[in-house]
């Protein structure tokens, strides 16, 4: 593999080649000649390096390139210790890995050294990587980088007439979800972590995923929990919308920073601002290009349909041609108009949240294959000690085994959504990616073509779905970006 990796110290760019194993210092214009047609980059500075490209000349396409810190994801699939940091540390992390000394500390002058041994970290990795692994990092990541740092140089238009409106009713929403924790609930600090996890820990409620998605599990049957669910989210929305102003002032152009494997179940991401975390009346603040129009692509009953075909569950299969999600709210809560708190119901059971109604727990138990399939799951995890799909993103897993059937399914979802985005990316002309939106997609379309290219899109994704679950008949949702 043609690679080589690369840092910025001072206003100069350190490179490292795998080829020739030497360094070099570069200005920008330089180092770009020197790269070599499918030469891989490596770097924890691909924003930064972007940018360089960018106003070194903007017509200049990127190379390909790989954020390290998604590289790590991917390959070492390992949260501990590093889930006690409070970011992602590749000097840190090499340092647990016994490839930096503890006492090791990057100075002006060692740069050359500090890069031959992040060199040594890639390709170390590499060469203990199985097949499928590299299959996966080359057919699906790579091309994935390629999609969305073009995105990120190009930037994501912004609505700033409505932004400063947006900011005012957040910070009212948020004083007044923190007021009533406060007065009617005795919480006192409700944003502080601490106080959370006290408050869940004094109520029995297990953390089940995040504390965001536990305090949504339990809001049906706790007013606090709802409370601070939507403090949560509120605090997410207002943070992005500040981001926004200070970072753009009245400028109408925003340039998230893309990661491309994000999580350990490889979604997609994004920082500064984080947009895909917006809430639905919240995201009207993103706008289309001049000439073009939005259009939200969203796989429908994406998970429960993947968990069907999985499991070869013949009854779960057949509920996915009506609704699975409106079977769960029918038969928990006698009407079938609650389908949003039932697919929440969906995803605790999938998580292994033990803490389920006896109702909701009968509900479940009826699917024979997926009790199956799920023991088997967990059985795999722990004679393997990891999870993962046809096409790799293992997860190690030494304990909690039950999270084997979720990584097992959100996995293999964005196996399958990163592939469709290949796939439109290769084969339509006038479609820009924008956003990924946990199972939907934000695209701009051309105005004139976009009955036409919604059409097209519908049926990559339908078709991708296919390919991957065969055994149940996939559709997609279009439209409900966002509400006013």
């Amino acid at each position: 593999m043609k690679g080589r990796a690369i840092l910025k110290y001072g206003d100069d760019w350190f490179s490292f080649s795998f080829k020739d194993e030497l360094s070099k210092r570069y200005k920008i214009d330089k180092l770009l000649n020197d790269i070599e047609k499918g030469e891989i980059i490596f770097s924890i500075q691909i924003e930064i390096f972007l940018k360089d490209i960018e106003e070194y000349n903007s017509s200049i396409d990127s190379p390909k390139l790989v954020d390290i810190e998604s590289f790590s994801k991917q390959f070492i699939q390992k949260a501990k210790p590093l889930t006690l940091q409070k970011r992602w540390s590749l000097f840190k992390l090499m340092k647990e890995m016994d490839i930096l000394l503890n006492e090791y500390q990057i100075d002006a002058e060692n740069i050359d050294d500090y890069l031959k041994y992040i060199a040594v970290f890639i390709q170390d990795i590499l060469n203990k990587t199985k097949a499928e692994e590299l299959d996966r990092f080359f057919k699906i990541e790579i091309p994935i980088n390629d999609l969305i740092y073009k995105r990120q140089r190009l930037g994501i238009a912004i609505n700033s007439t409505i932004l400063n409106s947006k900011i005012q009713k957040l910070e009212k929403e948020l004083y007044s979800l923190k007021n009533t924790l406060q007065l009617t609930h005795n919480v006192y600090s409700p944003e502080n972590k601490i106080v959370q996890l006290n408050f869940l820990e004094e109520n029995n409620i297990n953390v089940v995923g995040s504390l965001e998605r536990t305090f949504k599990n339990h809001q049906d049957h706790s007013d606090a929990c709802g409370l601070f669910y939507q403090q949560l989210r509120t605090k997410k929305d207002l943070d992005c919308l500040l981001y926004l102003k200070a970072a753009k002032g009245s400028q109408t152009r925003t340039f998230p920073s893309y990661i491309g494997f994000g999580t350990i179940t490889s979604r997609i991401t994004l920082r500064e601002p984080a947009l895909q975390n917006l809430r639905r009346r919240t995201r009207e603040i993103i706008s289309a290009d001049p000439g073009y129009k939005l259009l939200y692509i969203d796989f429908s009953q994406f998970e429960a349909g993947i968990l069907a075909h999985l499991s070869k569950d013949k009854l779960l299969i057949n509920l996915y041609d009506s609704d699975i999600y409106k079977d769960i709210s029918e038969f928990v809560n006698g009407t079938d108009e609650k389908r949003g708190k039932a697919k929440t119901l969906f995803y605790r059971n999938i998580y292994g949240d033990k803490s389920l109604e006896k109702k909701e727990k009968a509900y479940f138990l009826q699917f024979i294959d997926v009790q199956k399939y799920t023991r088997d799951i967990i059985a795999e995890a722990k004679k393997k000690g990891k999870i993962g799909t046809d096409m790799g993103n293992n997860r190690i897993i030494t304990e909690d085994y039950h999270i084997a059937l979720s990584h097992k399914i959100q996995a293999t979802a964005s196996l399958i959504f990163k592939t469709a985005l290949i796939e439109v990316d290769k084969t339509i002309k006038n479609v820009d990616f924008i956003l990924p939106m946990h199972d939907a997609a934000l695209y701009q379309c051309k105005s004139i073509d976009f009955e036409d290219l919604k059409v097209k899109i519908s049926e990559i994704f339908i078709n991708v779905f296919k390919e991957y679950c065969p055994s149940i008949t996939p559709k997609v949702k279009e439209g409900g970006f966002y509400i006013s």
